[in-house]
């Protein structure tokens, strides 16, 4: 369960990257970068993004999709981890009698 998180991670972050390389990508194809100061700050990725929905919305649900998919391989990984650092009762009852 353990290596399934770490998998559901990796897949996630790497298309989380991928995704928003995408949206970056189609916003320049699409004349939306046109100042390196408002590119730097995000304001004309939120300017293309609500004028230009139809365009952004692929890669905006995907940048969610991946999100969800690093999340989920999060709360694998530490349900894993903790089921697996739980001692036994036995292990426990020694442990209090000494």
């Amino acid at each position: 369960m353990n290596a399934l998180g770490h998998l559901l991670q990796l897949i996630g972050g790497i298309a989380f990257i991928t995704c928003i390389i995408w949206l970056h990508w189609r916003a320049l194809q699409d004349g939306a970068i046109q100042d390196a100061l408002l590119f730097l700050t995000g304001i004309s990725i939120y300017w293309y993004i609500f004028n230009r929905w139809n365009r952004a919305k692929g890669p905006i649900l995907s940048i969610i999709g991946a999100s969800l998919l690093t999340a989920v391989g999060v709360g694998l990984k530490s349900n894993a981890s903790q089921a697996w650092h739980k001692p036994s009762p036995k292990d426990l009852s020694d442990e209090v009698k000494r």
